[in-house]
């Protein structure tokens, strides 16, 4: 679920409800098989699609934050800065900066 549905919502309630299930209860499970609660693991796969359109995409950071549930841009710049300690600027031209140029 979290695969197709992370850009619609990060909500931990709406898994555990379309599960049928409490937060408790899936968190509990998934503690077990990942060693990481589910909002964990719902910031972990945000942040791989953060990193994989700022890095190879020729988005705005706008339209990133846009297109993965933000409200807005600098919600995802505190949300990507509290992850990675860069701001998604940075981490962008870093990128660009190692890019092999053929």
């Amino acid at each position: 679920m979290i695969e197709s549905d992370f850009r619609r919502s990060r909500n931990v309630n709406e898994y555990a409800r379309a599960l049928g299930k409490s937060c408790k209860q899936i968190n509990k499970v998934s503690r077990e098989n990942t060693g990481h609660t589910v909002k964990e693991l719902l910031d972990h796969r945000l942040l791989i699609e953060l990193k994989r359109l700022l890095a190879f995409s020729h988005y705005s950071i706008t339209d990133i934050a846009l297109n993965l549930g933000f409200n807005e841009a600098t919600n995802m710049t505190k949300f990507f800065r509290r992850h990675t300690q860069l701001s998604p600027k940075q981490f962008r031209m870093v990128c660009r900066q190692n890019e092999v140029k053929v």
